[in-house]
């Protein structure tokens, strides 16, 4: 059984490389390891305690933390880790010795799932009093954006079993935006006012009854909540020495911004108010009639589609030494 090992030698290189559809170009580049990472990365990887010799990934294998430090990370056949951290600012995997069992399978670096927040409901309208219309309703509120975290891998050593080439994907499209909320309920109109009731003397009517009045119109339903922005692709930088990176180069990376979300659903009209009673009869006089119901309201307007959100990043760092950060 063959072990084809990379060695590390000094080089510079750079340049652009454009990677399949869909997958994100990469952005090759040169420079001190010191200067790479941001602080508190560089922070956490000095001060991690938890470093193990050797990490083991199987089909379905989950990390919960932020820094995943060992000296040997394997893949084994059809592997796939899975980053729990959906809610950190950034992840990094390092070892001084990547691994893979079978090269020509597809190893895979993916995200937990996670989903924005819709909005909320918007308020009912006010119910109309004597008479008046009901309120609109409140617009539905917008729906949430989650972003991914930032993943840095830094590798010192490559090694392939087998005569085959690398098969790694990091999987990292951005979370989708959230749904808007619906908007608020329209409130009912209010009862119209009740017509005058009649009088009547011993021998005549004296003053005829009224209609009672028509009854408030229903308020309009509220607009639904626009849609959340969809989150950013994960960002993705890869730090080796020029041998690391002459295999690391060709990770495909897919990490298209998630989708808008969907506008809120529009809110319900109100009801239109009951007509007032009209006014009694009398000894001489007949009675009146009743108002008419008020008017039927419209229901609100839908909520628009939330933006997509950018792709995300995509870099490979070539350093000369590694012996600062691992």
């Amino acid at each position: 059984m063959e072990i084809r090992r990379y060695a590390f030698t000094a080089g510079t290189l750079l340049c652009l490389v454009t990677s399949a559809p869909r997958a994100s170009a990469q952005v090759r580049l040169r420079a001190e390891a010191a200067d790479t990472l941001p602080e508190d990365v560089k922070l956490a990887l000095r001060s991690a305690t938890n470093v193990v010799s050797v990490f083991s990934i199987s089909s379905n294998e989950h990390f919960a933390g932020k820094v995943l430090r060992a000296d040997e990370i394997l893949f084994g056949e059809n592997a796939q880790l899975i980053l729990d951290q959906v809610d950190a600012d950034w992840v990094v995997i390092a070892a001084k010795k990547l691994k893979f069992q079978s090269p020509r399978k597809l190893s895979r670096i993916t995200f937990e799932a996670k989903q924005a927040p819709s909005g909320a409901t918007g308020n009912p309208g006010a119910h109309g009093a004597g008479g008046q219309a009901g309120a609109v309703g409140q617009p539905g509120s917008g729906g949430g954006t989650v972003q991914r975290p930032r993943l840095y891998l830094i590798v010192g050593e490559v090694v392939l079993q087998g005569n085959d080439s690398l098969q790694l994907e990091v999987h990292g499209i951005g979370v989708d935006g959230g749904s808007g909320g619906t908007g608020g309920r329209g409130g009912n109109g209010g009862r119209g006012n009740d017509g005058h009731n009649s009088r009547s003397n011993m021998l005549n009517c004296t003053r005829g009854a009224s209609n009672g009045d028509r009854g408030g119109a229903a308020g309009n339903g509220g607009p639904g909540g626009t849609g959340g922005t969809g989150g950013d692709g994960v960002s993705v930088m890869i730090v080796s020495k020029p041998a690391g990176l002459e295999v690391l180069g060709f990770t495909r990376v897919v990490n298209a911004g998630g989708r808008g979300g969907t506008g809120g659903a529009p809110g319900e009209p109100g009801i239109g108010g009951p007509g007032g009673a009209g006014g009694r009869g009398s000894l001489h006089c007949g009675g009146a009639n009743a108002g008419p119901q008020g008017n039927a309201g419209a229901r609100g307007a839908p909520g628009v589609v939330g933006g997509d959100g950018a792709k995300g990043d995509y870099k490979l760092v070539e350093v000369a030494d590694l012996g600062t950060v691992l």
